[in-house]
């Protein structure tokens, strides 16, 4: 198919598709870290993985990285199957939102007309398999944009719900202070399992600076979050 559009259809009066197809069916999946096995992944938009290699003897697995942008709202997903680690193929979530409002267009199933009328929103209506406490079945995340030096994908990070405490002790470190948690290199690393935890370990490099301010003057990062 050329380029050029025909003559005859530069007058058409029919709708457009495109905005209303893009808006309904989402952007795909995006590219993120994965924390499964605690071990973090690099997944493409395509599927593809990539095992990040740093490992200290002493805490275990880690990702260095930069903390470019978050969501102003904490996600909510909702898994009506259980969790199969065995699965070559995972399935999206039932239901999700990424205001903490309502469910996503883009949920498959949703669960109530508003997040606060969610019978899965309540605490008791899941029984932790690690704790044996009640949880919310629909869990809370914090969705993080985050850049690695040297490697020009920005990737999503879900932050998971018993992650939160230790990401918000983080981030009050910076609170009132003259540098941002965007201007440091983010040590991630394994508290426990599947808990993360975070220390800053350097100040980011000139290269890294440019990158990120002309991520964040092009809303690069928006999609994700």
């Amino acid at each position: 198919m050329t380029n050029a559009l025909p003559a005859f259809l530069q007058n058409r009066q029919s709708k457009a598709l495109a905005p209303s197809l893009v808006a309904n069916l989402g952007a795909g999946t995006p590219a993120y870290i994965s924390i499964a096995n605690n071990r973090f992944t690099l997944v493409d938009a395509g599927g593809a993985e990539e095992p990040v290699a740093t490992y200290d003897p002493k805490t275990g697995p880690y990702l260095d990285c930069v903390i470019v942008d978050s969501n102003d709202h904490l996600s909510k997903v909702f898994y009506d199957k259980p969790y199969d680690p065995s699965a070559s193929q995972y399935e999206p979530p039932a239901c999700f939102s990424d205001n903490g409002v309502g469910p996503s267009r883009a949920a498959p199933r949703p669960q109530a007309p508003t997040c606060a009328q969610c019978p899965n929103a309540v605490w008791g209506s899941k029984i932790s398999a690690v704790s044996g406490k009640g949880v919310k079945a629909c869990s809370d995340q914090q969705k993080l944009a985050i850049m690695i030096p040297g490697d020009e994908v920005v990737f999503l990070m879900r932050v998971p719900p018993n992650t939160l405490s230790n990401l918000r002790a983080y981030t009050a470190k910076f609170a009132g202070q003259s540098v941002d948690g965007s201007d440091v290199i983010t040590r991630i690393a394994f508290e426990s399992q599947g808990t993360l935890k975070f220390e800053a370990v350097n100040y980011i490099d000139e290269a890294t600076f440019a990158r990120r301010e002309a991520l964040l003057t092009a809303h690069g990062a928006d999609g994700l979050v």
